[in-house]
């Protein structure tokens, strides 16, 4: 992403025009008092004087993005700026298909927290588990300054191309050495549905994309011709995903209307209320829903709910702890703020 360019634009014309930009609309689209108006003239010097004056000519798209950056880490480790082509990506995570080694991760300590393999792609099959931490890739220790951005450009590239990763994981004395062949990630988020036994139908539920409530209601009515009069959804390793869909598979499981979950927020856009529908519901008997320290976000949720509602048992160990909700607020140029 380029805001400004040298090529074209002069550091005179740069600062002011992000002077006018801040001061003029971000400012006045958040209210802001005169003390805000001050701080954003003052970034706008310190653009100007860094334009100016530094030892070399800066890329006014790092200078942004660096202050950008820097502005939302002042807040919670998980509010981030997405650029365009991370945007991109974290679309067709939940949407359609993309070639990588098929993890969801977390930064933390300089090293790549594996949250959760996905469950049919290349490091799965590996037996790469949620935990573990990556630590080289091919050969090179992370860097300390390593963003998420630079985690997607180290590990996705063209189906059937390689990859070595370096993985410390707990229990183990020396480190862990793999080779990935990076691979299409399929997308479908219930790749399991059958009966365990009579009566009792089992659910495997990866993530919470588009398409999952969806995916759920037909697992579910194939599973109930086959004479299902009880439920185990298994949510081991699952991620999260779009809260939307948490509601799905919650509507499927949870009496009409019963509140699931709640959102509040120090705006009021931000506080909601969700609710399940009043439509008949497909698995109406006793429900299990299995997780383990891979099941985040929205499994936490669905899980949350369930436990509290007193609609079925949560077993497992302790999951990930980000039970949280994260809107998706998408940028003019295509970049999102989470």
């Amino acid at each position: 992403m380029a805001f400004f360019r040298r090529t074209s634009l002069g550091p005179l014309t740069v600062a002011m025009s992000l002077a006018l930009l801040l001061g003029f609309g971000l400012a006045r689209g958040l209210h802001a008092t005169d003390d805000m108006r001050s701080q954003l003239d003052l970034f706008s010097q310190v653009l100007y004087l860094v334009q100016n004056n530094y030892v070399e000519a800066p890329e006014n798209d790092k200078l942004i993005k660096g202050a950008i950056d820097g502005m939302l880490k002042t807040l919670d480790p998980h509010t981030v700026y997405l650029p365009v082509e991370r945007a991109q990506r974290m679309d067709e995570e939940f949407s359609g298909e993309y070639s990588g080694v098929g993890i969801q991760f977390d930064l933390r300590d300089g090293a790549i927290v594996v949250i959760a393999a996905l469950e049919g792609g290349p490091s799965y099959r590996l037996g790469i588990q949620a935990g573990d931490r990556i630590v080289e890739i091919d050969g090179k220790p992370l860097s300390k300054t390593l963003t998420n951005d630079g985690v997607f450009k180290l590990l996705r590239g063209p189906a059937g191309t390689t990859v070595a990763v370096t993985i410390d994981r707990d229990g183990e004395t020396e480190p862990l050495h793999f080779s990935i062949d990076r691979a299409k990630i399929p997308i479908e988020s219930v790749p399991y549905a059958y009966m365990l036994r009579p009566g009792v139908g089992y659910i495997r539920i990866t993530r919470f994309a588009q398409t999952t409530g969806d995916e759920l209601e037909k697992a579910l009515t194939d599973l109930r011709k086959q004479g299902m009069t009880s439920l185990m959804l298994d949510l081991r390793g699952n991620a999260g995903g779009l809260l939307s869909q948490a509601v799905e598979v919650l509507d499927e499981l949870v009496p009409q209307n019963k509140r699931v979950v709640y959102t509040r927020g120090r705006i009021a856009s931000a506080n909601a209320d969700y609710y399940t529908s009043e439509r008949e519901k497909l698995a109406n008997g006793p429900v299990v829903v299995l997780i383990d320290h891979g099941s985040a976000s929205a499994s936490e949720i669905v899980a949350g709910a369930i436990q509290d509602l007193d609609r079925g048992l949560v077993t497992g160990v302790n999951s990930f702890g980000k039970g949280l909700v994260q809107n998706q607020l998408r940028l003019g140029d295509g970049s999102k703020l989470l």
